[in-house]
């Protein structure tokens, strides 16, 4: 997705750094103000993903005591001074520290590096993303992790400070990677969004505009997104997606201005169909509750 320099330059007239926020490149020549993460949000995140991996630590000992078991090198072993025993125990103990050290680390670079946050973050709203604006890079993503794990909870005090002192809210490791935690409401609510993240559909509500689609045309285009982004594992031919394009165009006057791409302009308006007819079946459940409740009040009256 893109927008050309034109939407570039309205979006920076528009929106500035204020109440500590920071601009973040989303889109190529789009950014947006992101706030840093609350410390506290960011506790109570990690202490969710500890608990997580506690939950995986759990199962690997499990299975460390049956393979210790099985083996021969059991308590009784043990208490009658058996050497091969006592070395087994070792071994064991080792190899399985060892691994509880890889889950942990793996855990946080896998999900950092692959969608930029962790269950636990994603829970409360927050992201890691990089201060210049590019894509995490796993050299980022391994040293924040190793400084988290080595630094910054071991030396909580200076981590604090670093917190609390920098503009951006960012802790030993992020000043070391060039990265930041930030905090979206947004995020706790993004997956009520199908086609394109809630962040870039309001931009490009900002800037698109769309106007009214009628109902018909609306069911119809819904049906072909949903074959074609959801369900579809082959793109459709050029020639179908040119149809629809040009039928969307029509309700999009803008989209050629902001020079928006052929995918853009189908994800979008397919999440602004999708949008607005939650909104109206939201809307409809809330009259006919209003409506049953009012002719229950109704035929009470009535009866007495």
């Amino acid at each position: 997705m893109a927008f050309d320099q034109p939407a570039k330059q309205m979006h920076d007239q528009s929106h500035s750094q204020e109440n500590g926020d920071f601009q973040h490149q989303v889109m190529e020549g789009l950014r947006v103000n992101l706030t840093p993460a609350p410390p506290m949000r960011r506790f109570l995140a990690l202490c969710t993903d500890i608990g997580l991996i506690s939950v995986v630590y759990y199962a690997l000992g499990i299975l460390f005591l049956i393979l210790f078991a099985s083996l021969g090198i059991g308590i009784s072993a043990l208490t009658k001074g058996s050497a091969v025993a006592g070395v087994g125990a070792i071994v064991f103990l080792i190899l399985f520290l060892l691994v509880m050290v890889v889950v942990y680390h793996a855990y946080f670079i896998y999900y950092e590096h692959k969608t930029g946050t962790t269950p636990g973050k994603k829970l409360f709203g927050l992201r890691i993303v990089s201060v210049d604006g590019a894509r995490l890079t796993m050299s980022q993503v391994v040293i924040r992790e190793l400084l988290r794990s080595y630094v910054d909870i071991p030396l909580i005090f200076p981590a604090l400070i670093s917190i609390f002192s920098t503009e951006k809210k960012q802790r030993i490791g992020d000043l070391a990677a060039n990265t930041m935690c930030v905090y979206s409401r947004s995020r706790e609510d993004e997956q009520q969004y199908m086609y394109v993240k809630q962040e870039e559909y309001l931009l490009l509500m900002e800037y698109a505009k769309p106007g009214p689609v009628p109902h018909d045309f609306r069911e119809a285009f819904l049906q072909f997104a949903y074959n074609e982004f959801v369900v579809r594992t082959n793109p459709a031919p050029i020639e179908y997606l040119d149809n629809w394009t040009q039928q969307v165009k029509k309700l999009l006057p803008e989209a050629d201005n902001l020079g928006l791409n052929q995918q853009t302009v189908l994800r979008f308006f397919a999440e602004y169909c999708f949008q607005t007819l939650n909104k109206e079946t939201a809307e409809n459940r809330k009259r006919e509750t209003k409506n049953t409740v009012a002719t229950s009040t109704r035929g009470v009256s009535d009866g007495q």
